[in-house]
């Protein structure tokens, strides 16, 4: 596999074309790329193919570039998931688009538990076993939260800064928030969430500690 990306190197050099997308390979690290991974809860174990252990959550780790990558993701007292990382490495090129560009990722949407919000970027929720239904119900709101945070986080932030707008209207919904004027608590609460927040995840997470707290 390492022979054949670098083949395609030497074929895009050789044909004295503007190879901009190979410099951008090298510069993001080779053949490889860091993969960052969080999860609710933290300290969830990750494997490789399901043998090799990567570390736990949160993690950043290198990651070749192979076709059908799979994560499994384990923690005890919740359900085992599975993160099917597709390709992010075009080996051939078409006409005159050149070879070694960037392609996007994919992950299990079919259960929602697992969200990719950057292309190098995964937020994992785990399933309790054996919840009740209420628990149930209350994760699966919490989940369908946190992924429209994750996913929409950039026009959130346009909106929170814009003092409105349809994401912005649209976080109130699943939050259950009634008053969304410019100068309600919980717009300077969102607002101020978001300057302080160190990333994308710790936006979201910090939001649903606030809003998605068990009264039990």
């Amino acid at each position: 596999m390492r022979k054949l990306m670098l083949l395609g190197l030497l074929i895009c050099l050789s044909m004295g074309v503007g190879c901009a997308s190979v410099v951008s390979l090298v510069n993001n690290g080779g053949i490889d790329q860091e993969v960052f991974f969080t999860s609710d809860p933290p300290g969830v174990e990750l494997y490789s193919f399901g043998t090799y252990k990567l570390g736990e959550t949160p993690l950043t780790v290198p990651l070749e570039r192979v076709k059908h990558t799979q994560i499994m993701a384990k923690k005890e007292g919740f359900d085992d998931q599975t993160i099917y990382v597709k390709d992010h490495f075009n080996y051939w090129f078409w006409g005159n688009i050149i070879c070694c560009g960037l392609l996007g990722s994919t992950t299990d949407f079919a259960s929602g538990a697992v969200v990719e919000f950057d292309p190098d970027e995964y937020f994992i929720t785990m399933k309790q076993k054996n919840a009740s239904l209420e628990e149930r119900n209350f994760q699966k709101a919490k989940m369908e939260a946190r992924n429209f945070i994750l996913s929409s986080y950039a026009q959130i932030g346009k909106d929170l800064v814009a003092g409105g707008g349809e994401y912005l209207s649209s976080l109130y919904k699943y939050l259950g928030i009634e008053d969304q004027s410019f100068q309600s608590p919980s717009y300077n609460k969102l607002k101020n969430i978001y300057m302080d927040s160190k990333n994308i995840p710790d936006f979201a997470q910090t939001i649903l500690e606030h809003y998605y707290r068990r009264t039990a």
